[in-house]
């Protein structure tokens, strides 16, 4: 397979995807009041956080995990499902902060894990063709339902949640169902099975760490929603709307080499395909460095000037967008090595050092020395992660356990 063909396609179409997103997003930031864009921001982080929680943990489990063959699907689905519930059980008391939003918010969430289930049995097979037909079948409904809000000045947070939620159940229904076996589905053995397989020592600390990984990511929001105002909510979420297409260049990046690596057979395989990468990595830079000079004329344009202070948040979240794409790739490696230990070691360390000092930040610094703070922790975790799949490279020796 060539690799930087490849990456080019992926981060291609992830792009496209994403720019109908962004435009649509876009008009969320500049159409919706302060108040009901903070509210929206807040819900469209818990949606990601649990979805994550939930599908990108047992899409690296999935995939890099080692699941006993005789472990259906079906049950695997399942247990994503009942995860799901038990999440929101547990965040049912603390359901005022989402201002009489918690049940859209909940099946949005739902739907999301259904259409990534999806997603991670298609990136599993590199079955990527499929993979963006459903993909741009959601972007599709989507942009339609948005239309229609939009045209008939129907544009809340209620109404795009359900939008969100359709436009990943439909795919749902057209590509997953045929996936799942009903027996299965029901048999909570099976599911019990895999809830056992998940303490193995490996697969235990790939979980746990995945689960820091998504703590991380969003507790910005949470935190400011906690000891700043609302007005400071706002601008960081249109900050990070505007991230988040930066993120898709990372995230491409991922979706391939993480079912690539997984399937190399010898050390030199995973040189080759990281080589192809970091020059990936250099030609990206310019690309970089465009966005972030540019964001003070295109900011405003989109927004209408609406959250000056988000131009500089975007600048720094850019330039720690563009050091995560050098180096977290390689968290890759370390997943062939089964290292998953080591990174939650790490991750969970910083995580619990960034929880404790960040209020004192955003009182101190406000929300641009939060945007520091975590670039500079993300610097941290990510260059250690290169560090260490280096030297584990170096070894030429390849143990799968």
């Amino acid at each position: 397979m060539n690799v930087l063909k490849s990456l080019f396609q992926i981060i291609s179409l992830d792009m496209v995807s994403k720019l109908i997103f962004g435009i649509i997003s876009i008009s969320i930031i500049r159409f919706m009041s302060i108040a009901e864009f903070a509210l929206y921001a807040v819900a469209i982080a818990a949606i990601n956080i649990v979805s994550s929680t939930v599908s990108s943990i047992f899409n690296r489990i999935y995939i890099v995990g080692d699941i006993d063959p005789s472990i259906p699907k079906s049950s695997f689905f399942s247990y994503q499902a009942l995860i799901t519930i038990l999440i929101f059980l547990l965040i049912y008391p603390f359901k005022n902060i989402f201002e009489g939003h918690t049940s859209i918010i909940f099946f949005a969430t739902l739907c999301q894990i259904f259409f990534l289930f999806v997603q991670t049995y298609f990136q599993a097979n590199l079955n990527f063709k499929y993979y963006y037909i459903s993909d741009f079948l959601k972007i599709v409904i989507y942009l339609l339902g948005f239309l229609f809000f939009f045209f008939e000045d129907m544009l809340t947070t209620r109404n795009i949640l359900i939008i969100h939620s359709l436009s990943s159940l439909i795919p749902f229904l057209v590509f997953g169902l045929k996936l799942l076996n009903l027996k299965d589905l029901l048999s909570f053995e099976k599911v019990i099975i895999f809830s056992k397989s998940l303490l193995t020592d490996n697969k235990k600390f790939l979980f746990l760490y995945s689960l820091v990984v998504i703590c991380f990511s969003y507790i910005d929001l949470i935190m400011l929603k906690t000891f700043s105002t609302k007005y400071f909510v706002a601008v960081f979420g249109a900050a990070f709307t505007y991230y988040g297409f930066l993120r898709t260049i990372l995230n491409s990046v991922h979706k391939l080499l993480l079912p690539l690596i997984e399937k190399s057979k010898t050390v030199g395989d995973i040189k080759l395909i990281m080589k192809n990468f970091s020059k990936l990595s250099i030609v990206a830079f310019p690309f970089f460095a465009m966005i972030i000079f540019s964001s003070k004329y295109f900011i405003p344009f989109f927004d209408n000037n609406k959250y000056p202070d988000s131009i500089l948040i975007f600048q720094i979240l850019a330039f720690s967008a563009y050091l995560s794409f050098s180096f977290s790739p390689y968290a890759n490696v370390l997943f062939k090595y089964r290292e998953s230990k080591f990174l939650f070691k790490m991750y969970f360390t910083l995580f619990i050092i960034y929880v404790l000092i960040s209020p004192f930040i955003i009182i101190q610094y406000n929300i641009v020395g939060l945007a520091i703070f975590s670039l500079i922790s993300w610097f941290i975790l990510n260059f250690t992660t290169f560090i260490k799949s280096k030297k584990l490279m170096k070894t030429n020796i390849l143990m799968k356990l």
